[in-house]
């Protein structure tokens, strides 16, 4: 077999490398003519955009900041309304938003320890202040 390109015959210096095989066609597919054949052929549409669960990630951030603002003691009293507000929210997150448990889940349980914990200061600090004020020790005013 002799080479066309090559009329004097076949060279031994270098390997036979056979021809690149023809690139396939790709056809525009069921897109408008004069569409580029490069499109999303899915269209766009509600794939790409993200669930929205704004009753459930409420619930966490009020839930995450109402246990934070329970170990501050200048803000303790915050924890309260934002631990009930973030309860709330849970639960309604729980009813409309079914595919957000970690979300709302989160809220309930943060929302819980904040509230537990921000009354918890609230009963130590009423002991503390009644054994202040029962011990004479302690007294401003000394006989």
């Amino acid at each position: 077999m002799t080479d066309p390109n090559n009329p004097s015959g076949p060279s031994h210096d270098q390997p036979y490398i056979p021809p690149a095989p023809p690139a396939p066609s790709y056809s525009a597919g069921a897109g408008a003519p004069g569409q580029s054949p490069y499109t999303t052929p899915y269209g766009s549409g509600p794939a790409g955009v993200p669930d929205k669960k704004p009753l459930s990630i409420t619930s966490m951030a009020l839930g995450i900041a109402s246990t934070a603002l329970s170990f501050l003691l200048v803000l303790w009293f915050l924890s309260i309304p934002l631990g009930i507000a973030a309860i709330v929210l849970a639960v309604l997150g729980k009813r409309k938003e079914r595919n957000a448990k970690g979300f709302w889940l989160t809220g309930l349980i943060t929302g819980i320890v904040g509230i537990a914990l921000s009354l918890l200061i609230v009963i130590l600090g009423a002991i503390a202040i009644a054994a202040f004020q029962s011990n004479p020790e302690f007294s401003t005013v000394n006989p």
